[in-house]
């Protein structure tokens, strides 16, 4: 099996500073959003040295969309509170409208849209 499969959190950081490099394997987000790598993740979508701090803010984004379409459960809830406590470290102004939009959601999971928090809009959209 491709290392991409099931990624260090090295390889992941080195991929993300390859500013030519494209998506390792198709779909390469779904694969790596259920990683125990969300404070890594947090830390590149603020960097803004980083290459690739948009994938990771989306890759954020659709861990969150991801477990709310599953349905709020307790594990819900664990997740979502862990992913927003990672992005609190950091004072990147994309996350912190992440986490009032996490905290929006929890709120009303019925708003919930698979573009919005899937797709990539929340994620490019910066008001």
């Amino acid at each position: 099996m491709s290392k991409w499969y099931n990624p260090s959190e090295d390889l992941i950081k080195q991929w993300a500073y390859d500013a030519k490099a494209s998506e390792p394997v198709q779909d390469w987000d779904i694969i790596i959003h259920d990683l125990p790598y969300e404070e890594l993740y947090a830390k590149l979508a603020a960097d803004d040295h980083c290459p690739k701090a948009d994938y990771f803010l989306h890759l954020l984004y659709f861990t969150i969309g991801h477990s709310v379409r599953q349905g709020v459960s307790e594990k819900t809830v664990n997740r979502v509170n862990y992913v927003l406590s990672v992005t609190k470290a950091h004072s990147a102004i994309l996350l912190a409208l992440f986490r009032k939009r996490v905290a929006n959601l929890m709120e009303e999971p019925t708003s919930f849209t698979y573009d919005d928090w899937c797709s990539g809009v929340l994620a490019s959209t910066y008001t």
